[in-house]
């Protein structure tokens, strides 16, 4: 049976090890940039500032803890959660997934506020499917858990 189709773009689903406490880091947005809660940022080229991630990019810098509102000319603070590997995400697929994609690389896709796990492509791999978020199930938007295999954040883990 399908779920609904609620995309909310990504969330923390676990932290691993440590004291269990999710870490928010901080920078400036390039001008003019809207952002909803979990989408996911990239370090931008120019000069290091936050913008929105598309399916196009090869890694990330982690996922919008907050909703900025973009103004011309302004750039904005915005903390957000870094894509690091002892945090498991979680995030709703844009099909039907199906079991032989736990333990396998997929791509996301969508915009601000509505981006989703793309069960269906891998050319990039950003992300490693681990589960099924608790509640949820194999279904047509069913919610996945994963790790991200491609972060902005080199060597970090």
């Amino acid at each position: 049976m399908a779920l609904p189709d609620s995309a909310y773009s990504f969330r923390v689903s676990k932290v691993l090890g440590g004291d269990g406490q999710t870490v928010l880091w901080g920078s400036n947005t390039i001008s003019n940039l809207t952002l909803a809660v979990g989408d996911a940022v990239v370090f931008t080229t120019d000069a290091g500032l936050i913008g929105l991630a598309t399916a196009a990019d090869v890694a990330i810098a982690g996922f919008s803890a907050e909703t900025v509102v973009g103004v011309s000319t302004t750039q904005k603070n915005v903390n957000f959660v870094p894509a690091l590997k002892h945090y498991v995400f979680r995030g709703q697929s844009s099909g039907t997934p199906t079991a032989g994609l736990i333990g396998e690389d997929v791509d996301m896709e969508g915009a601000t506020g509505a981006q989703e796990i793309n069960e269906n492509a891998s050319s990039i791999g950003l992300f490693r499917i681990v589960g099924v978020f608790k509640g949820s199930s194999l279904a047509l938007n069913g919610e996945l858990e994963f790790i991200v295999n491609k972060s902005q954040f080199v060597g970090a883990g």
